[in-house]
């Protein structure tokens, strides 16, 4: 059984918390008998819990899971799941995931025609605002002065405090994925007044600035607990200098200034720190949190933590036609997501064909990239000429549950729950980042090394050089489905230009460059309307 901090059970503890309405966030009502947050706060037994549902709001969608009493009022509560939008608004619409589903708002992320009514982008806005509503309460309950008066011991208090660094660093974790997102957004912190009020926005460079005072804050303090040293599912500091060190790789997106060295030299402990897994699968099996590499993982359990995003999202949705869904873990398939082929195009031949047999899924050739693994059957086609037919287009296989030590499914395999927890941040992320960077005029490393030991350990040949060039193709080969796509491409130049193009990119089946405006997802029409603070997003 893996071992947490109370992030499987203690989510559907609710408790009501009394914050800022920085939003028009329609949040779902608390029934009789649950608690203000100055009740909950009052006793230290319930500060775990409480942190507790600030990690599983990545994963959970409400107090009830997989679905029926949610967090978010007005939209799917399935789709509302943070890593799911996340996913719909970092991978689908690029070259490395395609969604044939025809429900609301699909097309439009798929095609790159979304609109600040698009159900997907209203839905990530809400769920980050959410945490950070979360986040702020914690540090807000939690300091000194208010556990004093409530007669907090000194040793829990100590404790607390742990606690509520954490919680400062998920803030930032959202207000990073805001600003990366959605650019300029409404700002509030623990020291905004309780009670509602229409909070005034903050720019991309002054979130910039803020965040980065806020991290390099808390890897110079010593109540995080130090890099790979948290307890299994916590951030530590190294969580820390991946958010960091992905704010100065994307530094000149985000503020026109490059900071390529800062990012070299923020995540180069990391090599120290943490480890390559010998086995690349293992990453995304059933039993990951045995696997070597994940600096900070969003835990999920198929029995304890049910939801219908995250990785069980991940699991089912590309599973379906004459696909064995018993070899995935599932009870069934969702029959949607796959990627597009200039992403298949991207192994150049190193690919793996997979037939229908566990066998063959664990054991790839040695002379094989481990990472190109499609599923290979006469239902599927290499080209997506339709984009609402499943089978137009090969099925990519990743994420598993099964466990990579028995062959086992998942604990909940009958009901297509997921055991896999999604890595949000792992080491071959920032070995590449590091490359990147180094290679952008940040220097300080060996980018030819880096790179290798990434592909040597998938099974790929080495490399006697590389090239920016290179590295984004390693990016979308090591990361792909994992939330990193968009961002990269907009790094490179890509995302919206007709320079690289993919299938139905633009909505066209060739592909075609779009507007620079969809750069950045527009704030959502409805807190347009209740924010008169706001400004709507340039272009939309």
């Amino acid at each position: 059984m893996k071992k947490y901090i109370n992030i499987i059970a203690a989510p559907m503890v609710a408790f009501l918390l009394v914050t800022g309405a920085c939003m028009d966030l329609d949040i779902e009502p608390f029934e009789e008998g649950e608690l203000l947050s100055e009740v909950v706060f009052q006793d230290f037994e319930n500060y775990e819990a409480v942190l507790a549902k600030l990690y599983a709001g990545l994963a959970l969608t409400g107090q009830q899971g997989p679905a029926g009493n949610g967090d978010i009022a007005g939209v799917d509560e399935g789709a509302s799941n943070y890593l799911r939008t996340y996913f719909y608004m970092q991978d689908l619409p690029t070259d490395v995931a395609h969604l044939s589903w025809g429900d609301e708002g699909v097309p439009d992320m798929r095609n790159m025609t979304w609109s600040s009514n698009n159900i997907f982008v209203t839905a990530m806005y809400y769920r980050l605002f959410f945490q950070i509503a979360l986040a702020n309460e914690i540090m807000r309950e939690m300091s000194t002065d208010r556990m004093n008066s409530r007669g907090i011991s000194a040793a829990n208090q100590e404790t607390a405090l742990r606690f509520r660094e954490e919680a400062r660093l998920l803030r930032s974790l959202s207000y990073y994925h805001a600003l990366d997102l959605f650019s300029e957004v409404p700002f509030v912190t623990e020291d905004d007044p309780i009670g509602a009020f229409n909070p005034e926005p903050i720019s991309r460079p002054d979130l910039f600035e803020f965040l980065e005072r806020e991290l390099v804050e808390m890897l110079d303090g010593d109540l995080l607990f130090a890099e790979g040293q948290a307890p299994y599912a916590r951030a530590d500091k190294g969580a820390a200098r991946m958010i960091l060190g992905k704010l100065y790789l994307n530094a000149e997106v985000y503020t026109g200034s490059p900071r390529y060295s800062d990012a070299v030299q923020v995540l180069l402990p990391l090599l120290d720190n943490y480890s390559l897994d010998p086995n690349w699968e293992r990453l995304f099996m059933a039993d990951n949190d045995q696997a070597q590499g994940i600096i900070l993982p969003v835990a999920l359990d198929g029995v304890r933590s049910q939801s219908f995003g995250a990785s069980t999202f991940l699991n089912n949705a590309p599973v379906g036609d004459i696909m064995k869904a018993e070899e995935f873990g599932t009870s069934g398939g969702w029959a949607g997501l796959r990627p597009r082929r200039q992403f298949f195009e991207l192994f150049n031949g190193t690919e793996f064909r997979m037939d229908s047999t566990l066998e063959e899924l664990a054991s790839a050739p040695a002379d094989r990239d481990l990472r190109g693994r499609f599923f290979q059957g006469e239902a599927f086609t290499e080209e997506m000429t339709t984009a609402s037919e499943f089978t137009n287009g090969l099925p990519y296989v990743k994420f598993r549950n099964i466990r990579f030590d028995s062959g086992a499914p998942g604990s909940n395999a009958a009901q297509g729950q997921s055991d896999v927890d999604f890595p949000l941040f792992r080491l071959a992320d920032a070995m590449l980042m590091i490359a990147e960077a180094s290679l952008r005029g940040g220097g300080g490393a060996d980018a030819v090394d880096l790179v290798n030991q990434v592909r040597i350990r998938a099974g790929a040949a080495p490399l006697a050089s590389v090239t920016l060039d290179d590295i984004l193709d390693e990016r979308a080969k090591e990361l792909a489905w994992e939330c990193h796509r968009r961002t990269d491409l907009i790094r490179f130049g890509l995302f919206t230009s007709s320079t690289y193009l993919w299938e139905w990119k633009g909505g066209v089946l060739g592909g075609t460059g779009v507007s620079d405006a969809l750069n950045i997802y527009p704030i959502p029409a409805q807190d347009l309307a209740a924010n008169p603070n706001l400004r709507p997003t340039p272009g939309y």
